[in-house]
Formats: C-alpha cells, sequence, structure tokens
C-alpha cells in the first residue's frame, strides 16, 4: 500500500515594502486635507471671537457707566492717533478725568485684529468732553458712553447714526489713525454701536459696501500705553473782583453802602452791605476735584483782614457748566466783608489759593495783580443819570453799578440829608412826578407828587426834609382895579354918569408842601402870586409868599377923585397881595403863622455840617456868610457857576470842610476847590485853595463827603479827581452803557 506523505504550505504574517509605502502616502494626504481644514477653521473664529467678546466688554462699559453715573469709554490704543489697527484696550471711567477701569488684551487669545478708521459716507460729530478726558485719551481712539446708556465717539466717524468696529484675521488698506481706509479683509466681522448704546456683531461683512477677501496677517499694531500722565497744577481762568475795578483806578473800593456786589443777585432781592465778592473758574488737565483756600490781609496799623463769608476759608469748587464760555469749569463764589467801622482809605489784599490733590497750586492774589487790592470807601454813594433818563447807583468809585430804574426813566437826582433815601423827577405826557426810593439801588418806588410844570417848580428847604411844589400856574388872572364916573366935568356922583371899568393882572399858582421823608402833604393855596415863594435862611422851616385876594368893587362917595382927560376917577382897590409868613410844625406837620422875618435862602447852599453857614455866588463873588448876616468871608472873585435849585454851583463837602466851584463856566471853565473850615468846625482865618484846574465845559463839581476827591460832569462822563496838587483823574462813568447827564453825591 502506498501512502502519499501530506504537503505542509509556510504562513506570512507582515507587510510588504510596497504596502507599507502605500499606507504611508494615503496618510500624508489625509493629514494635510484636515490641517488646512483647521487652519481655514481657526481663521474664521478668531475674528468671531474677537467681535463676540469685544461686544461683550462694550456692554459691560455700558452697564458701568449707567450705574455709576459717570463717563465710561472703551479706548485702543493708536500710537497717538496714527495707527487704525489695535488688538487690545483699556476702559477709563470718570466724570472729568478717564481714569483706568479695566485692561483688555485680546493678542494672545484671538488670531485677529481691530481696525478703527473711517468709511465712505461717514460723518464725524464731536461732543465737549472736560478737558480732562482729553489729556486721558489723548494717545487713545475711544467710544464714550454717557450715564443714560447712549454713545458717542470723538475719533471714529458714524456711519447712518452708528459707530462701525471692523475685526478681521487679515487686512490691507491704509492704517493712519481714525482717517485711515480699509481696503480689504479676511474673515471680516463688524461690531455697530448706535447713538443710543445698543451693540449688535454684523458677521461676515463690513461696514460699508463689499471689500476683496484679502490682506495682511503679520500686521503692526498699536500698543496699549498706561504710563502714568505727568501731573499738571491747576489753573486759574480771569479771577473777578466785585465790585470790579473802573478804568484807570489801580483798585476797587468798597463802601458801606448799599450797591449790587454779587455777580448772580437776582432782582428784588435784599442788597449786599459793604461786601467784595470774588468770583474764580478754574480748570485742571488731572481732572480735579480742586479746592480752594481764602486770605484777606490789612496793610494799615489795625491789621484787622475782615471776614469771609464761610465758616472756614476753604472749601471744595464746583463742577459746572460755565454759561459765558459753554464749557465746564471749576467754580467758587465766596464774599469779603471788611471789619466793622473800618477807616476810609484802609487797603486790603486777598488771596485766593487754588488746589489739586496731589497739592499742586494755582494762586490768585492782589498783590500779584491778578486780583485789585480793595480800599474801604466813606459811606456813601453816587447817582447818575444818562441822556436818556437811565438811574443808576455807584460806589464813590463809580464801581458796583445797579440800575436802580429797570425800564423806566428819571431825571435831576438828590439825596435826602442823611443819605437814606433818593428822590427823582420822572418825565411825563402832562409833566412830571417826584419819586421817593431808598438809595440802596432797588428798583422800588413811591411817588410823592404830580407836577404838571418844571422841576424846577419844586423847593426843598434848607434842612432838606421839606419840598414846596409851586404848580398850576394859572397866567393872566384878571382883578378889576377901580371905575370912573363921568358927568361931563362935575364932581359928583349923579345916576346920569357912565361907568367904566379897568383891571389888572396877575400869575397865580398853587403851592404844596410835602415832607419827602414820610411823603406826608398839605394844601396851602391856590392863589400865591408867581414867583414870590421862599424858604427862609434865618429860621428852621420858616417860608413865606404873596397871597393874592380880590376885593370886591364899591363906589367912593364923598370922595375927592382924581381928574383924567377922560373925566374924573375914583380908584377902589381892586386886590390885595399880603405877604405870609408860616412855619412848618408839628407831627404830621401844619403850617402856621408866624410874625417872624423872612430872608430869603435861594441861591444858598448851606454847609451841611455847620448850617448856620452858606455859601453864595454875589455879585462875581463866592462867598461864605453866617445867618447872622454879620459875619462872612470872601473867598474868591470872578464869574462863578451859580443856580437857585438845585445841589451843586458851589457845592459842600458833607464833612462840611471843603467847599467847590466852577469859575468861567463854559469852554473857559476852571474847577477850584478850597478849605474853608477846621475839622473842629471853625472857619478858618485865610481858606486855602486845595485844587485849581482849566476844565473847558466841565460842569457840576462836587465833593465826596471828606473832600478827598473832586468830581465834574465833561463830555459826557463823570470823572474824580484827587482834591489835591496831583489831581489824579480817572473816568468813574466809562464802563456805563449811556453818556452821562447828571450826578449826584450822597452825605
Amino acid at each position: 500500500m502506498n501512502h502519499r506523505a501530506p504537503i505542509i504550505r509556510s504562513q506570512s504574517h507582515g507587510y510588504s515594502l510596497l504596502e507599507i509605502l502605500m499606507a504611508l502616502a494615503l496618510l500624508g494626504i489625509l493629514i494635510a486635507i484636515t490641517t488646512v481644514s483647521l487652519r481655514s477653521r481657526t481663521e474664521q473664529e478668531g475674528p468671531r471671537g474677537l467681535a463676540i467678546a469685544l461686544a461683550s466688554e462694550l456692554r459691560a462699559a455700558r452697564s458701568e457707566a449707567q450705574k455709576s453715573g459717570q463717563l465710561v469709554a472703551v479706548c485702543f490704543p493708536s500710537d497717538e492717533k496714527k495707527n487704525s489697527l489695535s488688538r487690545s484696550a483699556v476702559i477709563r471711567r470718570g466724570a472729568q478725568k478717564g481714569a483706568v477701569w479695566r485692561n483688555l488684551s485680546f493678542e494672545s487669545e484671538f488670531a485677529a485684529t481691530i481696525f478703527l478708521g473711517t468709511w465712505p459716507g461717514s460723518e464725524l460729530e464731536l461732543t465737549d468732553l472736560p478737558p480732562s478726558w482729553n489729556t486721558s485719551t489723548r494717545n487713545e481712539i475711544a467710544i464714550f458712553f454717557r450715564p443714560d446708556g447712549t454713545a458717542f465717539s470723538n475719533d471714529l466717524p458714524a456711519v447712518d447714526g452708528a459707530l462701525p468696529i471692523v475685526i478681521g484675521s487679515a487686512l490691507m488698506g491704509n492704517f493712519s489713525g481714525p482717517t485711515g481706509q480699509l481696503a480689504g479683509a479676511v474673515n471680516p466681522q463688524t461690531i455697530w454701536v448706535s447713538s443710543s448704546g445698543s451693540i449688535q456683531v454684523e458677521p461676515n461683512k463690513v461696514a460699508v459696501g463689499t471689500l476683496p477677501s484679502a490682506g495682511e496677517k503679520h500686521l503692526s499694531f498699536a500698543s496699549l500705553d498706561l504710563k502714568e500722565l505727568p501731573s499738571s497744577s491747576p489753573e486759574i481762568i480771569n479771577p473777578v473782583l466785585y465790585p470790579e475795578p473802573v478804568d484807570d483806578d489801580e483798585g476797587t473800593g468798597i463802601g458801606q453802602s448799599f450797591v449790587q456786589l454779587h455777580p448772580f443777585q437776582k432782582s428784588g432781592e435784599q442788597l449786599e452791605y459793604g461786601l467784595a465778592t470774588i468770583e474764580v473758574n478754574a480748570k485742571d488737565a488731572d481732572g480735579g476735584p480742586l479746592s480752594y483756600v481764602l486770605s484777606a490781609e490789612s496793610v494799615d496799623s489795625s491789621g484787622d483782614p475782615g471776614n469771609f463769608t464761610i465758616p472756614e476759608l476753604k472749601g471744595p469748587m464746583k463742577f459746572v457748566l460755565d454759561r459765558k464760555t459753554n464749557q465746564y469749569l471749576w467754580k467758587a463764589v465766596v464774599s469779603w466783608r471788611p471789619p466793622p467801622g473800618a477807616p476810609t482809605d484802609s487797603t486790603y489784599f486777598l488771596t485766593l489759593t487754588v488746589i489739586d490733590p496731589e497739592g499742586n497750586e494755582a494762586i490768585a492774589s492782589s498783590k500779584a495783580g491778578l486780583l485789585p487790592k480793595i480800599t474801604a470807601l466813606p459811606p456813601a454813594r453816587i447817582a447818575m443819570v444818562t441822556s436818556n433818563n437811565r438811574l443808576f447807583i455807584t460806589n464813590l468809585d463809580g464801581g458796583g453799578e445797579v440800575r436802580a430804574n429797570p425800564g423806566e426813566t428819571d431825571k435831576m437826582p438828590f439825596f435826602s440829608r442823611d443819605g437814606s433815601q433818593l428822590f427823582t423827577f420822572h418825565p411825563g405826557a402832562s409833566g412830571h412826578t417826584l419819586r421817593s426810593r431808598l438809595s440802596d439801588g432797588t428798583p422800588n418806588f413811591e411817588t410823592l407828587a404830580s407836577i404838571s410844570g418844571k422841576p424846577e417848580d419844586v423847593w426843598i428847604d434848607p434842612t432838606g426834609c421839606f419840598a414846596m411844589i409851586t404848580d398850576n400856574i394859572r397866567s393872566g388872572v384878571a382883578f378889576p382895579w377901580g371905575r370912573v364916573i363921568i358927568t361931563g366935568g362935575g364932581k359928583d356922583d349923579s345916576p346920569s354918569a357912565t361907568p367904566q371899568y379897568g383891571d389888572t393882572t396877575r400869575s397865580l399858582q398853587s403851592i404844596n408842601v410835602i415832607n419827602l421823608m414820610t411823603g406826608d402833604r398839605i394844601h396851602l393855596t391856590d392863589d400865591a402870586r408867581a414867583d414870590s415863594f421862599e424858604w427862609a435862611s434865618n429860621h428852621t422851616h420858616l417860608f413865606s409868599y404873596v397871597d393874592v385876594k380880590e376885593t370886591p368893587l364899591k363906589e367912593l362917595k364923598g370922595t375927592t377923585p382924581v381928574v383924567y382927560d377922560y373925566g374924573w376917577h375914583h380908584e377902589p382897590p381892586g386886590l390885595t397881595e399880603p405877604t405870609l409868613a408860616k412855619q412848618l410844625s408839628g407831627n404830621p406837620f401844619a403850617a402856621v403863622n408866624s410874625s417872624l422875618p423872612v430872608v430869603s435862602s435861594r441861591a444858598r447852599r448851606y454847609n451841611p455840617a455847620n448850617p448856620d453857614w452858606y455859601a453864595q455866588v454875589i455879585g462875581g463873588v463866592l462867598k461864605v456868610a453866617h445867618r447872622d448876616g454879620v459875619q462872612e468871608k470872601t473867598i474868591a472873585s470872578g464869574a462863578f457857576e451859580s443856580n437857585a435849585w438845585g445841589p451843586q454851583n458851589p457845592t459842600w463837602s458833607a464833612n462840611g470842610q471843603h467847599l467847590v466851584a466852577i469859575q468861567s463856566p463854559g469852554s473857559g471853565a476852571t474847577i477850584k476847590s478850597f478849605r474853608v473850615f477846621d475839622s473842629a468846625g471853625k472857619l478858618l482865618a485865610s481858606p486855602t485853595s486845595t485844587y485849581s484846574k482849566a476844565l473847558p465845559n466841565a460842569s457840576l463839581a462836587q465833593l465826596d463827603p471828606e473832600g478827598k476827591w473832586v468830581y465834574y460832569l465833561q463830555d459826557s462822563n463823570i470823572f474824580r479827581s484827587t482834591n489835591d496838587s496831583h489831581q489824579k483823574t480817572i473816568n468813574i462813568s466809562g464802563h456805563i452803557n449811556g453818556t452821562m447827564d447828571d450826578y449826584v453825591i450822597s452825605p
């Protein structure tokens, strides 16, 4: 039997070289495909992720503005506004200064770049910012959110009212800051910030139109630089001291009088007394907050610096909108009062220091000339009237003026003897009204009387308390003066006689008396002979006038007539004209008959401190005389300005020591001032000339209460000159709108 042996075959367990090579080739292809796909996905997600992250930060910034009540801004570095590209940002917040709140860096997290530039059809609208915000963001392109949530930018122009921010993985174009323009973008994403503050992301689009999908990946973007900005000192802007100095006056005068010294005084409010008000505006590039410190210094021997109207001489300034400049500034308004009873001519220096949180200072001082020095003035004021009858009350230096008759017209002002009341005449269609008002400059007035004639028909008594109004003139009033009897040559009064009548005429007027201080009045008569009224100079409140009365005609029996060509003439009296003397007394006052003699006070200027003495120009001689009619002294000779009515020509100082007059009035006018009495009220043996100056067409020369200054009206302005040989002169009315027509100085 034959057996076939089994056949045994070997089995292979490896790969051939060919198989291995083919497998590696396939794997490489797969890896390459996967890498390209992943790279494309990453480039797409980088801009998208950055857009989502940045939009979230913008919303957070808006929310912070609404919660904090401050400006909040998302700021992108820009290499001083020269680079449109960024991969980082900083969020700033603050009311006046953009302080760093948060830093944002997207450089390592997203493969994308932010473009901040302009687009065709875009418009840039600027919004006012505090100066310190502009300083904080000077190297950044910023989008701001207000506390109400609205948005704006002073760097990025808006497209259809919204601000675009474009993000791409690759960009090309002009990248020269906010004015740069994009020419191409790969995978663009646009963030829109509307003016209302809403924020949206628009994927795969640029802001306007379409751009090529092309650009550079490795771009030079601006780096965030948060180094501390250099600290700056605050800046004081035009500090003002009210009342402001006038013309060439080197200081500001503060009188113990009611004048408007506060720049924000409201009409009808109580005016402040003897105060200087400092208004200071300041700004700070660092943003503040700012505070102030005040000090005052007396340069005379008293050393009393006065008082400020705040409990401490320091305080915070307020950040407010200045209406004049329409910008936000730091502001403080503080008033200062000289010490009680400050001697006149006392001088004070004020210093105001503004301080920022770092201790930097700005100083405004009277010593440095940034604030005027202050001089205490006598307790008096000036009433000025313009040619269109606008009435102003000022200090003796012409400063601190207040319009005393807004919307009204007044003229011919004069003060009461104590200076508390100011009287004026208001012109109307049918005459004038006499008005009284407080001399503090308030616009309220009281009408004392109506006058159908001229203000010159009102006569003020030598004490300045009463006014006699001579008014309602009746011209040509007839009074029969006799009867003629014709009898054919006989001397009897036969019934056949033919009577003939004649008459005479008189001009008559009414007389009313008014107490200027109380407004009480009495009516005296309607039949006073015109121009017969006289205030007495020899007795207080004594006056006289001629009262005209008609006497009824009667036939004269048995009298010897006078013969005329036309017959016999009897002349019985047709009127009587007695001179009546009366004196005012009592409260309320009354006019009682008096037997005292009346010496006219007309055209006499009574010395306010020595009322027994008066000045008068008689026959080209300026003299002072006593009421007793015995004592008198000639001051000067020449043609001096003088009139019957009014407080001027010549004029005394309120202390009664000085007298001023105008010689040769008109183009050859010379103002002359004399010291006549000493400080004890004694007449000087030789009155001395203290001022003499040729001033063509000067008029209404007056003196301040102490005789320190000479005032006069010339070329429609009021001037003040020192009453000495130096004769330093300034225009005290040039800063007031309107040409001056009249003025008067209070006692």
